[in-house]
């Protein structure tokens, strides 16, 4: 998540949103049942890792191997992680 937000800050997701809009962040779980932070991104469309961590690949919207457990409506951080580098 490190390219969108700091660690430690919070994201908060409403499960019954599941609809996969452009430019929309979503919690995904993968075929290895692990839950992971994506952006959706259309021709072609995909989720997209929000991490510089090169572990962690693009899904391919065709592949339905992942789960879409809710689209992010809110992320917050505490003041802390907002400084200013």
């Amino acid at each position: 998540m490190d390219k969108v937000v700091r660690d430690g800050a919070m994201i908060i997701i409403d499960p019954e949103d599941r609809d996969l809009f452009d430019r929309w962040f979503y919690v995904i779980r993968n075929g290895d049942g692990e839950v992971t932070f994506k952006q959706y991104r259309e021709n072609p469309a995909r989720l997209v890792p929000c991490s510089n961590d090169p572990a962690h690949q693009v899904i391919p919207v065709a592949s339905r191997e992942y789960e879409v457990i809710g689209r992010v409506i809110l992320i917050t951080m505490s003041p802390d992680q907002a400084a200013l580098d």
